[in-house]
């Protein structure tokens, strides 16, 4: 568990919260869910497992370039880490 809260602070709450909000959201919210997905109700909690394996899924997505899609706004490469 100690791995986990020290990857967890890697990626500061409201740095991820910006981050999903510029990238993500317009498509992966409470009306579209686009991929069933709500990334602007879901809070991180290392605690959780499932919590904490929908942001693994979210994290190496955006770190496969699968997310955001090719023809949205992409990050830059600093942003990814």
């Amino acid at each position: 568990m100690k791995a986990t809260r020290r990857a967890a602070a890697a990626f500061p709450a409201d740095e991820v919260a910006n981050f999903t909000d510029r990238y993500c959201s317009s498509c992966h919210n409470d009306v579209d869910k686009e991929g069933g997905l709500d990334l602007t109700s879901l809070s991180f909690d290392a605690k959780d497992a499932a919590n904490f394996a929908m942001w693994v899924k979210v994290h190496d997505r955006v770190q496969t370039g699968e997310m955001p899609p090719k023809e949205k706004k992409q990050p830059a490469r600093a942003e990814l880490g």
